[in-house]
């Protein structure tokens, strides 16, 4: 499917309460969802903590875990990533991702890799700047964002 028509399709099959296959592409999830996988997205207004939720972007579909609910906001953070990405409009949101394929068998999302506190710590941050403003929040997410894609140092 044309990439341009794939995520206003899967938008409108969510809408209709519909669940639906789509295909991975990128890293952001690491070894949790695999480029290369499908997943099995299936319609939720109500995710829990902790859960991968499928969401709008532009034309595109992103996969992230879920770290807080706030208000009208979704804090989520790809398993790949140390901190979180913008936060999203709850509107954006598409479902949770309930099943991955990575070969030829279905299998559940697994939870989140080892206990790394920076990401939780970021997405905390990120949060409780939604309970001031939606903007400042934005702000705090896009400079931590900057700052990862900065590259190493080397001190020698």
């Amino acid at each position: 499917m044309n990439e341009r028509l794939a995520a206003p399709a899967m938008e409108l099959l969510a809408r209709t309460g519909k669940s639906f296959e789509a295909p991975v592409s990128g890293s952001s999830m690491g070894s949790t969802i695999p480029e290369g996988s499908v997943v099995l997205v299936v319609p939720s207004t109500e995710p829990r903590r902790g859960d991968v939720v499928a969401f709008r972007e532009g034309e595109r579909v992103i996969a992230h875990r879920l770290f807080f609910a706030v208000r009208d906001h979704l804090v989520v953070v790809g398993d790949g990533y140390p901190v979180p990405d913008l936060p999203v409009p709850r509107e954006r949101l598409l479902g949770r991702i309930e099943r991955v394929r990575r070969t030829a068998e279905w299998e559940e999302v697994p939870g989140r890799p080892g206990i790394n506190p920076v990401p939780r710590l970021a997405a905390a941050i990120v949060a409780l700047a939604l309970f001031i403003s939606p903007l400042l929040a934005r702000k705090l997410a896009a400079g931590m964002i900057r700052v990862r894609s900065l590259p190493e140092r080397s001190d020698g």
